[in-house]
């Protein structure tokens, strides 16, 4: 019978990874995990098992919305693109690589710089403790 870990590991404040996470890499196969909500689901740390999962029609994403699928939060997000399979997914991921292109990248990249500055320099003069997830909401606009 498969074992199934409580996920995630990590510890809050420590980036470093997990030795069961690190186990996890090394081992051939997914972890069974379960998340703090809905069922049970498997852990691909390994690019291999990570590119099967991405590419096999039977990991359907919406085919989860049948289901209680693994979340961290109580409530359950409906719609949008990750909860897509091809051909809905494709079409609507080739329109929003167009406005990241490269140069469209690039364009934005001091804008996107002087955001994170301006939003660590707010964390610093609140002092701790402070996270991003409990900072202020974001307040900027992309030009």
């Amino acid at each position: 019978m498969e074992m199934t870990v409580a996920y995630p590991f990590n510890e809050t404040g420590n980036l470093d990874l997990h030795d069961t996470y690190r186990k996890a890499q090394k081992a051939e196969g997914m972890l069974r995990v379960r998340l703090p909500h809905g069922e049970p689901a498997w852990l691909a740390t390994r690019y291999a098992d990570a590119r099967l999962v991405l590419g096999d029609q039977r990991f359907s994403r919406a085919e989860a919305a049948a289901h209680d699928e693994p979340r961290m939060r109580e409530g359950r997000a409906t719609g949008g693109i990750l909860s897509m399979d091809p051909p809905e997914h494709t079409r609507l991921r080739t329109l929003v690589a167009k406005a990241f292109t490269v140069r469209r990248v690039e364009e934005l990249r001091p804008s996107a710089r002087a955001i994170a500055t301006s939003l660590v320099e707010d964390m610093k003069a609140a002092g701790p403790p402070r996270t991003w997830s409990t900072g202020s909401r974001c307040r900027y606009r992309w030009r």
